[in-house]
């Protein structure tokens, strides 16, 4: 009778380690730490960019503010006598830097006018006035020096027999327009009541003036 063999145990493989089952070799170890340093590198060097940016913008900033010019108008009415009435406009920089102006513009009740003949504008829309220009301006952009005060135009006015509430529609009509620059050539457009807005520029006339 023949006799029965033993069953005979299954060979297993020796179990492999991670790196052994995903087949890298050292120099595929080398080139990943490689890219890792790589990427970690231009991170880095992107934050430090950003980083750099920034500090050139409030540097910019803080350079632009350093000469910035601030431009206002002012309307005054001074009373001579009880007959004469003395109307003068005036504009100024009240800023810490110059103003390089373009685009000055001068209205009277919304119509446009040179300031050599404002005093012929009002009267056309008020004939019982007797007025008299005595200077006017007709500087349309140059240099506004800071601190600096320019005189735009000044009018007397016979009010004899005149209502003050006429002398104070005619003080409301008055208006200015223009624009202006800092040496860095940040530019703004002015409204009236003191009222500047940001723009991109102001015209040839003031980047000849700031090149």
């Amino acid at each position: 009778m023949q006799q029965e063999q033993p069953p005979q145990k299954e060979k297993t493989e020796p179990t492999k380690s991670y790196w052994d089952r995903i087949n890298l070799d050292r120099s595929d170890i080398i080139a990943m730490i490689a890219l890792a340093v790589s990427l970690i590198g231009t991170l880095v060097a992107v934050r430090e960019t950003s980083i750099l940016q920034q500090q050139q913008e409030v540097a910019m900033a803080q350079k632009s503010a350093s000469v910035l010019p601030y431009m206002s108008t002012n309307l005054n009415l001074s009373y001579k006598n009880d007959s004469l009435l003395t109307v003068t406009f005036s504009m100024a920089n009240d800023g810490i830097g110059p103003a390089f102006l373009a685009d000055l513009q001068l209205y009277y009740d919304s119509v446009a006018v040179d300031a050599d003949e404002l005093a012929d504008q009002v009267h056309s829309l008020h004939p019982e006035l007797r007025i008299f220009n005595r200077q006017s301006n007709m500087m349309t952009d140059g240099v506004i020096p800071a601190g600096k005060e320019i005189l735009i135009f000044e009018l007397t006015v016979d009010i004899s027999n005149i209502p003050l509430a006429l002398l104070d529609e005619i003080g409301d009509k008055f208006m200015v327009t223009m624009c202006y620059c800092n040496v860095y050539g940040d530019c703004w457009k002015y409204q009236d009541n003191d009222w500047a807005i940001p723009t991109e520029s102001c015209g040839e006339e003031v980047r000849k003036l700031v090149q």
